[in-house]
């Protein structure tokens, strides 16, 4: 019977340069886990902050659907209240006196017209 070839996977000593060699790849390969690393952090603090600003709109929506009130810009108007002698903040929308107060100096000063 003649010897028939067979090639295996097996374990064989390293010699000094394949020994520096590996030690340059694993320096190399921890380089990239670094960089990946960084990478993968600024992405999940990308996709965190995502995540903050879709909760926080999820988070105003209920608010406004449980008080069935939301913030709008109105127009409002600020009149003097002679009885009272108070400023008074009115909703243009609604008519609804919303805040009042005393005038400052200079709410009080009268424009006169001179002929």
């Amino acid at each position: 019977m003649e010897p028939k070839k067979d090639a295996r996977t097996l374990f064989c000593d390293l010699n000094q340069e394949e020994l520096l060699k590996k030690g340059d790849e694993i320096a190399n390969k921890m380089e990239d886990v670094k960089n990946i690393s960084g990478d993968m952090k600024e992405s999940n603090d990308s996709f965190k902050a995502k995540i903050n600003m879709v909760e926080d709109q999820i988070h105003k929506l209920q608010k406004e659907i449980y008080t069935k009130q939301e913030e709008r810009l109105v127009d409002c108007e600020w009149t003097y209240d002679e009885d009272k002698q108070k400023m008074i903040l009115t909703r243009l929308d609604t008519n609804e006196k919303i805040q009042e107060r005393d005038p400052y100096p200079d709410e009080l000063q009268v424009k006169m017209e001179l002929d």
